[in-house]
């Protein structure tokens, strides 16, 4: 998430993190928030980026554009957020599935399946949910 957090500032978007880690540029939040205060946090941003999970979930709820980044688990099992401003991005690698709803254990010693989602690809379907929006 580094360079991603660096596209957008680049292009002049302030950038929030929410969760735990190293991740040095913007504000960074413990993962220790009530849910009530993660979702307030949500309701500011002009632009929601994260992980398939319940974060991005709320975000698309709110109608915050949003963009999903799928690993091992695939778009397709329906896991998707829901909203008018929702998107994703998938490496659509032809061993995903690999959760407990797919094949099983990840036959590579990394996840190929974020390693192939460049931060561009992810800022580009970011910039254009955005843009969407504001129509």
């Amino acid at each position: 998430f580094i360079q991603l957090t660096k596209l957008f500032r680049e292009n002049g978007f302030s950038v929030m993190l929410i969760g735990e880690g190293d991740n040095k540029p913007g504000i960074r939040w413990s993962d220790k928030i009530s849910l009530e205060t993660l979702v307030g946090l949500i309701s500011f941003s002009r632009i929601f980026v994260g992980n398939d999970s319940g974060p991005a979930h709320i975000a698309g709820a709110l109608g915050i554009p949003t963009v999903s980044i799928f690993g091992p688990t695939h778009p397709a099992l329906g896991f998707t957020p829901r909203g008018r401003y929702v998107t994703y991005v998938s490496a659509e690698l032809e061993c995903s599935p690999c959760t407990i709803h797919g094949k099983g254990k990840c036959k590579f010693k990394t996840r190929k399946c974020f390693d192939m989602i460049t931060p561009e690809q992810v800022f580009e379907k970011a910039i254009k949910i955005y843009e969407k929006s504001k129509q």
